[in-house]
C-alpha cells in the first residue's frame, strides 16, 4: 500500500467519523425538543382536563336551563299581546 493510499482511507476515516458525529448531535439536539413538547403537551393535557372538568356541571344545567328559556320565551310572547291590548287605539 502506498502512502497516498493510506492517506485516503485516514481521511476517509475521518470525513465518516465526522458525518457521524454531527449527525448524534443534531440527533440528541432533536431528542431535547421533543422531551421539550412533551412537556408541553402533558401540561395542555392537564389543564384540559380540569377545563373538562370544571365544565361537566354546566352539562346537566344545560337542559334545565334551554326548558326555562323556552318557557320564558313562550311567556313574553303572552306579555306582549297582552301589552298590546292596553295601549289604546291611536286616532
Amino acid at each position: 500500500m502506498s502512502t497516498t493510499e493510506i492517506v485516503q482511507i485516514i481521511l476517509t476515516c475521518a470525513a465518516i467519523l465526522s458525518l457521524v458525529a454531527v449527525l448524534a448531535y443534531f440527533l440528541i439536539r432533536l431528542a431535547a425538543a421533543l422531551s421539550h413538547v412533551l412537556e408541553n403537551l402533558t401540561e395542555i393535557a392537564r389543564g384540559v382536563r380540569l377545563i373538562e372538568d370544571h365544565c361537566r356541571i354546566i352539562g346537566y344545567g344545560a337542559d334545565l336551563v334551554n326548558a326555562a328559556l323556552g318557557d320564558a320565551a313562550g311567556n313574553l310572547t303572552t306579555a306582549a299581546v297582552a301589552a298590546e291590548g292596553m295601549v289604546p287605539a291611536r286616532r
